[in-house]
């Protein structure tokens, strides 16, 4: 099964009639039918606390007729907004209250796609979310294949168009709370795919997305502390902003930071989120050193005492930062293997100067880098001591093979052995993709982390390494 988000028919019609009726089934928050054949993978997924950064994921297995149950016992208690992800082929959007039964009928074809009709309890709820969530897809506003994007403009008029028929349905809700809460859901999530268009077309321009007007005028109607705000995750975009002009990777930066949230958050949903990532952005994108790791652990277990689990998490992270460094060697060397199966070690494509992109296909900005990869694989063609390797760390090998067949890049692709990719990864500490890296022919680390294929400087410094 190939998840793109983070997401038998005889006897359907039998079992829903059974099911249908809006009454409470005791201890099952959800039921329903997946009629459709070929879905390998058939998951429930929600933020836990509201938290991006930390999600679960329940399996779903369909009996023998395609019905399945999730138990209340296995969500939150005050309830939960979650994703229903079948394959590439559905995902849906849907709200789970213990003590009530939500009813899905799910169906058509993988190839055609499949769709979703709601009974039981909440059912105007879940209609209402479930056409939220489909509508503002970050996949439709800023695709992983950059061939499939709109313009700005287009993308722009969409929006425009779709929050207008959005607003109107949730007006139909006739429970006034929720009717309110929808409401600003709603304008808030559409906001945040407002702001992925506007992010997405200053940074191929080289700008600040924070100097565009528009931008700024989302980040005004932002409450922190409204529950929607940590939801839509328009909550880091105003922190972001709150923060900006400092230096995230320095510890003052970092403690100026937990003084904003300490002083502005009274939501503990939303402080706790925030607590989290910061100390996640800290490890995965500012690249610390051992030094660094270590005093950034001491200010954050003086700040983030209310959580003791995130500091057990993070300081044991801090605990295995090591520095990569030019001049080193690889620490540890992984069997890769081409689309036919064919494996080798990283260390068997040595003997010329190496360009390797580590990516994944379901990483937007990986997929984004490519158009420009191509472009700098087509420039340097004649350097006979420089070669282009793209290396996966995809777990998904169909999806791998599918988007190499449909770009037919003309460079040499590998894909990570299972297992080989996490390996790899923790032992160079590499803790985000897209990543770049440069090798000379015997092996060393000419560049830890090189200059992606779309940086202006890329051609002169891989020609820095031919002379």
């Amino acid at each position: 099964m190939k998840l793109k988000h983070l997401f038998t028919v005889a006897a359907s019609a039998i079992i829903l009639a059974s099911c249908g009726s809006g009454s409470h089934k005791n201890g099952v928050a959800l039921e329903g039918v997946l009629a459709t054949d070929s879905i390998q993978d058939f998951v429930l997924s929600y933020a836990q606390d509201g938290d991006i950064q930390k999600y679960r994921y329940i399996n779903i297995k369909p009996d023998d007729n395609g019905h399945f149950e999730i138990a209340d016992s296995l969500l939150p208690a005050e309830g939960v907004h979650a994703t229903l992800l079948a394959d590439n082929a559905g995902f849906f959007g849907v709200w789970l209250e213990p003590g009530k039964t939500a009813v899905a009928d799910i169906s058509g074809t993988p190839s055609t796609g499949l769709s979703i009709s709601y009974s039981g309890d909440n059912a105007d709820i879940n209609d209402v979310f479930n056409d939220i969530t489909t509508t503002y897809d970050i996949m439709v506003y800023t695709p992983q294949d950059p061939s499939d994007a709109m313009t700005k403009e287009d993308a722009l008029a969409r929006l425009n168009k779709e929050r207008k028929r959005i607003n109107a349905k949730v007006a139909t809700l006739k429970d006034d709370k929720k009717r309110e809460y929808y409401t600003k859901y709603a304008d808030l999530l559409s906001d945040r795919m407002e702001g992925f268009v506007i992010e997405d077309n200053a940074y191929a321009n080289d700008a600040e997305p924070l100097d565009d007007p528009a931008y700024q005028a989302l980040i005004a109607k932002v409450d922190p502390n409204l529950d929607q705000s940590l939801e839509t995750a328009m909550v880091y975009v105003w922190l972001r902003n709150a923060t900006r002009g400092m230096d995230a990777a320095s510890i003052e930066g970092n403690k100026a930071q937990m003084d904003i949230i300490d002083t502005k958050i009274t939501n503990p949903r939303t402080r706790k989120a925030l607590y989290n990532a910061i100390a996640n952005s800290f490890f995965a994108y500012q690249k610390p050193t051992p030094e660094a790791a270590a005093e950034f652990i001491k200010l954050y277990g003086e700040r983030a005492k209310d959580y003791p689990e995130f500091i057990d998490r993070y300081t044991l992270v801090a605990q295995g930062v090591k520095e990569i460094k030019s001049g080193d060697q690889l620490t540890y060397d992984p069997t890769i293997q081409t689309a036919d199966g064919k494996t080798c070690k990283l260390s068997e494509l040595f003997g010329k100067v190496l360009y390797i992109d580590f990516w994944a296909t379901w990483c937007g900005p990986c997929c984004k880098q490519i158009p420009h990869l191509e472009k700098l694989v087509e420039k340097m063609k004649g350097e006979k001591n420089l070669e282009f390797v793209s290396i996966s760390c995809d777990t998904d090998v169909d999806a791998w093979k599918a988007k190499i067949a449909k770009d037919k890049p003309e460079w040499a692709q590998y894909i990570f052995a299972p297992g080989e990719g996490d390996k790899f990864m923790t032992s160079m500490n590499i803790t985000g993709i897209p990543r770049f890296m440069l090798f000379a022919p015997d092996g060393k680390i000419l560049l830890p982390e090189a200059p992606m294929p779309s940086d202006p400087k890329i051609e002169q410094t891989l020609q820095g390494y031919l002379k």
